[in-house]
């Protein structure tokens, strides 16, 4: 039996060395197991390993740090790494050549943050699609969001793309992946699959209590839940979108002078009471609160373009930012707003002054972030810029 066994992984080799031709430039690992009774062949690049493998009519270049499996019927996975595919013709070898394909992620990799995912291609590689999804590993679970890959700048060499990847507050995440199938003209020329372990929340998990005076109490019993649920699909709506602006480029800075009094932490548990203790709320806070004088003016925390400047319940006074890409950052508990939806604002333009309409304590300012309409620390594009940094 192992005879028997030996002989069939030397008659596979030798058909799949027919198939196959290998090209090495580098550091690379060519082998076989079996799976299920069934003999799998298995390239794993490295650090510096490039391979360029004829599979029938097409030419696959697998590029360093890459992992590919093939079947015995020639299917393949890619597990990680990147892949483009050619078709075998003289001129396809030539671009097969030249072509590279770059990745590097920006931001902090922490649940509650948000990172930045930019694509650099050749810049003679063009009249692309792309299809990109998400994979959250959520202990035995799996959540997927859909995304866009947005241009961003070229230079002599690259054109660079990117998007955001949120890293929701309310998911237990273990690991992201990123799966990038690259179309030209309908045809598959590419394959990216990028995967990141994310590190726990930084945050201490403490509740925090908070308890309304008489008057604001009676005020939150009025409560008008229909009104709130048609705010809160229109803020969804917005939120939702996902433009090609890039206005976040500009760069980010706090919403106001003063942030020495940060009232409620990002991802903080809050139990809110009436002001005869009873619990009427226990949630986690998907902002931050910065406590300050009533009437100090709020900035435009980078250029964007103003979607919604409304009075709202629970938020009162509210301004919604729109920088590109799904980023949106919110402002709420505003004493007056001063702008108006579609209006352009740039960075530090004064957008509104502190107040505290709606479920607030005190005058304060509650500032958030979203991406795809899911809440992240509104601290994490303070570096956002560097993405241009090529």
């Amino acid at each position: 039996m192992k005879k028997i066994k030996i002989l069939i992984i030397i008659i596979f080799s030798f058909l799949i060395f027919c198939n196959y031709s290998l090209k090495n430039n580098g550091l690379y690992n060519f082998q076989y197991y079996e799976d299920d009774k069934t003999l799998i062949s298995n390239i794993q690049t490295y650090y510096d390993g490039l391979v360029y493998l004829k599979n029938k009519n097409k030419i696959i270049k697998i590029f360093p740090n890459s992992n590919l499996e093939f079947s015995r019927s020639d299917d393949y996975i890619l597990n990680e790494g990147i892949i483009l595919i050619y078709d075998d013709n003289f001129r396809s070898k030539r671009l097969c050549e030249k072509s590279n394909v770059e990745i590097k992620i920006f931001l902090d990799n922490q649940i509650g943050k948000a990172q930045f995912y930019r694509l650099s291609l050749s810049s003679f590689l063009k009249n692309l699609n792309f299809d990109i999804k998400i994979d959250y590993i959520t202990g035995e679970d799996k959540k997927t969001i859909k995304t866009e890959l947005h241009y961003i700048s070229s230079d002599l060499n690259y054109d660079n793309y990117g998007f955001f990847i949120p890293l929701n507050l309310f998911w237990e995440i273990e690991k992201y992946s990123v799966n990038i199938n690259i179309y030209k003209f309908k045809n598959l020329v590419g394959k990216i699959v990028t995967s990141n372990i994310v590190y726990p929340k930084k945050w201490v998990e403490s509740e925090q209590v908070i308890s309304f005076n008489k008057s604001k109490s009676y005020e939150i019993l009025k409560f008008d839940r229909e009104r709130y649920e048609k705010e809160k699909e229109i803020r969804n709506k917005i939120w939702s979108e996902n433009n090609s602006y890039k206005y976040f480029l500009s760069g980010f800075i706090y919403p106001v002078n003063n942030i020495q009094y940060i009232t409620s932490e990002f991802g903080s548990i809050r139990i809110q009471k009436y002001h005869n203790g009873k619990i009427f709320s226990r949630h986690i806070h998907d902002g931050m609160d910065i406590a300050n004088l009533k009437g100090t003016q709020i900035y435009a925390a980078a250029d964007g373009i103003v979607r919604y400047a409304q009075k709202s319940e629970i938020y009162g006074n509210m301004v919604i930012i729109e920088h590109g890409f799904s980023l949106f950052t919110d402002y709420s508990h505003l004493d007056q707003i001063y702008v108006e939806p579609d209006q352009f604002v740039s960075k530090g333009d004064v957008i509104g002054i502190v107040g505290s309409t709606g479920w607030a304590t005190g005058p304060h300012l509650h500032w958030g972030a979203r991406i795809y309409g899911i809440p992240v620390d509104p601290r994490s594009f303070f570096s956002i810029e560097d993405i241009v940094n090529l």
